[in-house]
């Protein structure tokens, strides 16, 4: 069985305002685009009213917001009939847990550690706080518990036979056996109103009586359970008759509630709420407790994500059931995992779903998934998001053809910034913000900080696992628990990459993960000599699975634990750390801070780029080649147009200066500091320079766009956490800045007027790189990987500004203009969307073109080899060229870069004589005698140079910046 590896993919975000029927209108729009594959957000069912699909509440049910099985069928129907396919994000990582929908969790709740899904959550039921024994931590409510009590904001509802607790919009679940702190007090004053022997009396004792013999929560035998689940249904059955059938019952039971909601102003008619929820399997709490005492684990801090054990076989079951009957039905032909590394076990999870799929498909029972050693199987079109650290490779023995391409995003992305000035932009960026801040560092201590706020709870859990450790050995029993938290703490903070992956049922430590790890442990000690190394060392063996001799096998199989939990931390520690925090602080070029990204890199090297991309070839062929995605923190167009800031650090140093005096009336002062502060002023004027919008539609158009960059202006202070956060709210400052924003983006501000003059030539700039980021990304080895509408111009930020709707109807009739008249005067039309860029439709002619053309020459593309070119001149690097060729079928690629020096010549985009003589050497084995562009249809000829051949660029250039040139023959 082999897979199908896409050509093209793209991405649709589906919901409500998006849904299948929407989906399936754009099917032929996508097909004559040139995309071969849909890529659709989770198809499970989320949260109502979810934009994006991650807040899971049932994995076994289709989302009825984007539509129904049948919807979904036609919709995989009419894509099979243009010859498309379709792939899946799933989410094996966590479930949302907000209001009262997540079943699964509803049961958690009402039944504890007794309930039939207790194992589906990972939750720690003997945490060492006592008072939470065999409950579940809800950081939900906004205020401190008894400020909420007693103000009268929690109360007990009826509905039917069944009780809950209620807060605002959620709804907990009360244990049955906790009912007759509702019922023993209904009991009395039904029995005063109709006497003791009165039916509704002797029924409300009986059920008393069987709610007092139900299996306590903490019972977890399975027939215990079944049991206790069986009688409590009865049980509220019989409370609904009651209710029901005797109004006098159902007055009583009104009034044991009336009084035990208690009366605000009276804090002691609120004892009896108090026990009854004392009574439940999980405590209501300040949302704030979250980071110090929950005993669930998260989908990073969020509280309202509980993670989910997908390593369980069960729960693996009844997460992947529905996918795999849509793979069963041929519906779905690839997956998108998740935050793969929030896994206990990635490499395993892998092999399972490979060996699901291929069941799926097969209709027989699921094949045995290869042991380690064996040759891993990838029957089945698998993608992964995996973050990849500095000189991190994906490992080969995953089940997986790949990532989703944010690897990809960050070399080429790289390719288009120039490095020979990154000193010189350092040392401006230095000047402005008035310190100077070393990456290493400000990554370090947003971990430490994250370790110590968001993510304490998992910290502390984690060392106080590795106290229990150390006590079972001599060489380790003098360690206390206060110096080995700090210990782990600085590991985790010192670790270079999101997790290493080792599998302690095998008793090896790979070399990679072996690298990781002692590299932690070196810089840890490095950073912290007041610390005994010994502890590190015991860390370290921990880690490396250096078990001392004649311990237990239950203290080997505690070690693996450990090491198991340390790497479900470290991956998101260094995603809060860095991503939501680092990269917030921190930012010379703000188009280096990307997921996966190296602010401090500044740029590769056309080497170094060619070599990427042969790697990629002959080893990971079916890995996404993205620019966009629902989680990058700019899209594609705002980041190549940041990058050509970097040819010009003279002019931006001046224009930044300039703007801060210009600008400094409208700071104001909070706590004896100006708002913004330098670094967040500096944060500003390169996001207003990277979105600046094409063109303002009129006051409605301007003042949408200052909405959208005080939103992000906001989150990203928030996300840095140096002045305010999402934890504790700096509204004085927050609105400080949202103040400033008003006063310098106002109309009549000389600000904007300097500001727009100063972006015009970076807008084309970056317009010309996107063109050029297309053209590789279609190109090179990898499945060229789209945003949606991303086809055209899109300068967004962040989520959730890149998720806004988006404007299919102008696209389609666009496409439509594109391909009727890209058939007629070519050189002509292709005049008229170079004339004015702003539109976008240069960027869909592009993408239209080269995806076309990957589409009807996909091995070529697939397993073609990919031969690096050399420029040779004077502008030599400002191109970069390579072949693909397999047999016969050969194309040319050739992509400029660097714009800003090179000046233009309406309507062409580059004069084509600021090229000069410089050259494309054209390897052995290309020996078309002509080529044609695809772009401009124009012919061009190789010249002979020596015992070579060559093409010049000029010519090559000579309309467009890009050229894909095709054999003639």
């Amino acid at each position: 069985m082999s897979p199908r590896i896409p050509a093209s993919t793209y991405r649709l975000q589906l919901h409500a305002g998006m849904n299948l029927k929407n989906a399936l209108e754009l099917v032929d729009y996508l097909k004559q685009l040139g995309i071969t594959d849909v890529y659709t957000s989770p198809l499970s069912e989320a949260q109502p009213g979810s934009v994006h699909g991650y807040d899971i509440i049932n994995h076994r049910h289709l989302n009825p917001e984007i539509g129904s099985e049948e919807q979904l069928a036609e919709f995989a129907r009419r894509l099979d009939e243009r010859g498309m396919e379709m792939v899946v994000d799933i989410v094996p990582n966590h479930m949302s847990i907000a209001n009262s929908r997540n079943r699964w969790w509803q049961d958690v709740l009402e039944n504890g550690p007794g309930s039939l899904h207790a194992d589906f959550f990972d939750i720690d039921w003997n945490p060492p706080k006592g008072d939470l024994a065999d409950k579940v931590l809800l950081p939900v409510l906004g205020d401190q518990y008894g400020k909420v009590l007693e103000n009268g904001e929690i109360s007990i509802i009826s509905e039917n036979g069944d009780f809950s607790a209620c807060y605002g919009e959620n709804r907990f679940p009360l244990a049955p056996r906790s009912f007759t702190w509702i019922l023993e007090p209904a009991l009395q004053v039904l029995t005063e109103k109709v006497g003791d022997s009165a039916p509704e009396v002797l029924e409300l004792e009986s059920i008393i009586k069987a709610l007092e013999h139900l299996p306590p929560l903490t019972e977890t035998d399975r027939t215990k359970i079944r049991e206790r689940r069986r009688e409590a249904q009865v049980i509220k059955r019989r409370i609904a008759a009651l209710r029901r059938e005797s109004a006098q019952g159902r007055a009583a039971i009104a009034a044991s509630l009336g009084k035990l909601n208690g009366v605000k102003g009276d804090p002691a008619s609120f004892d009896r709420l108090e026990g009854l929820l004392a009574d439940q399997a999980y405590r209501l709490s300040f949302w704030k407790v979250a980071s110090d005492e929950i005993n669930y684990r998260r989908f990073f801090d969020v509280n309202d994500l509980a993670a989910i054990r997908v390593e369980e076989r069960e729960v693996f079951t009844a997460v992947n059931e529905l996918i795999f009957h849509f793979v069963g039905q041929g519906w779905v032909t690839g997956l998108r995992v998740d935050h793969v590394d929030g896994l206990l076990d990635p490499e395993q999870y892998l092999r399972r779903l490979q060996s699901g799929c291929a069941s799926a498909l097969t209709g027989r029972p699921p094949p045995r998934a290869a042991r380690d050693g064996e040759e891993t199987k990838r029957p089945f079109y698998v993608v992964v998001e995996k973050i990849l650290g500095e000189n991190e490779t994906l490992r080969r023995d995953w089940a997986a053809h790949g990532t989703t391409g944010y690897d990809f995003l960050n070399i080429v992305g790289s390719l288009l910034v120039a490095r020979e000035n990154r000193a010189r932009f350092h040392d401006l960026y230095r000047r402005f913000i008035g310190e100077s801040l070393d990456f290493s560092d400000v990554v370090y201590e947003s971990k430490k900080l994250v370790i110590r706020t968001a993510m304490a709870g998992e910290w502390a859990v984690l060392a106080r696992r590795l106290d229990h450790i150390s006590e079972q050995h001599r060489w380790s029993r003098d360690f206390t628990l206060n110096s080995l938290a700090d210990a782990l703490g600085e590991v985790i903070a010192c670790f270079p990459v999101y997790r290493s992956y080792v599998r302690p049922q095998s008793g090896a430590v790979s070399k990679e993960d072996r690298q990781h790890i002692v590299a932690a442990i070196t810089r840890a000690k490095m950073r912290n000599p007041t610390i005994s190394s010994s502890i590190f060392d015991f860390i370290a063996s921990v880690l490396l699975l250096k078990h001392p001799e004649r311990i237990t096998h239950a203290q080997r199989a505690e070690r693996r634990e450990f090491v198991l939990r340390f790497q479900q931390l470290t991956a998101p520690v260094m995603a809060k750390g860095f991503e939501d925090t680092a990269l917030y602080r921190y930012y010379p070029l703000a188009s280096l801070n990307e997921v996966g990204g190296d602010p401090d890199g500044f740029g590769v090297s056309v080497e170094e780029f060619h070599q990427w991309n042969q790697r990629m070839l002959q080893n990971w062929p079916g890995s996404l080649s993205a620019t966009s995605t629902h989680d990058t923190k700019r899209s594609e167009d705002v980041r190549v147009r940041l990058s050509a800031l970097s040819e010009i650090p003279d002019e931006w140093e001046k224009a930044i200066g300039r703007w801060y005096l210009m600008n400094r009336p409208a700071r104001l002062k909070v706590d004896e500091r100006e708002v913004p502060d330098a670094n967040e002023e500096y944060l500003l004027y390169q996001t207003l320079v990277g979105t600046w919008p094409m063109t303002l539609d009129g006051e409605t158009g301007r003042e949408q766009y200052i909405g959208r960059i005080r939103a992000y202006m906001d989150k990203a202070v928030k996300e840095a956490k140096v002045h305010t956060s999402w934890m504790n709210v700096n509204e004085e400052h927050d609105q400080a800045l949202s103040r400033f924003l008003d006063s310098i983006l106002a109309a009549e501000s000389p600000f904007i007027a300097d500001l727009a003059a100063f972006q015009r030539p970076l807008a084309r700039a970056g317009m010309l790189n996107s063109l050029t980021q297309v053209v590789l990304k279609i190109a090179t080895p990898g499945v060229a990987d789209f945003y949606q509408g991303n086809e055209l111009w899109d300068l967004s930020l962040v989520d959730p500004d890149n998720r806004r709707p988006i404007d299919f109807a102008s696209r389609r009739a666009m496409l439509v203009t594109i391909r009727e008249n890209a058939g007629k005067n070519l050189r002509t039309f292709l005049h008229d969307l170079l004339k004015d860029m702003s539109s976008g439709a240069i960027k869909m002619y592009v993408t239209h073109r080269a995806l076309e053309f990957r589409c009807a020459n996909r091995e070529l593309f697939a397993t073609g080899a990919y031969v690096p070119l050399a420029v040779q001149g004077e502008r030599e690097s400002n191109a970069v060229a390579f072949a693909r060729s397999l047999g016969t079928k050969q194309i040319i690629v050739v992509a400029g870069r660097f714009f800003m020096r090179l000046p233009e010549m309406p309507p062409r985009p580059v004069d084509p004589r600021a090229w000069g003589e410089t050259r494309v050497g054209l390897a052995k084995g290309l020996d078309g005698v002509e080529y044609i562009d695809l772009f401009t249809g124009e012919t061009v000829k190789p010249e002979r140079a020596g015992d070579g051949r060559t093409l010049k660029l000029a010519q090559v250039f000579a309309e467009m910046p890009v050229a894909m040139l095709v054999r003639a023959d």
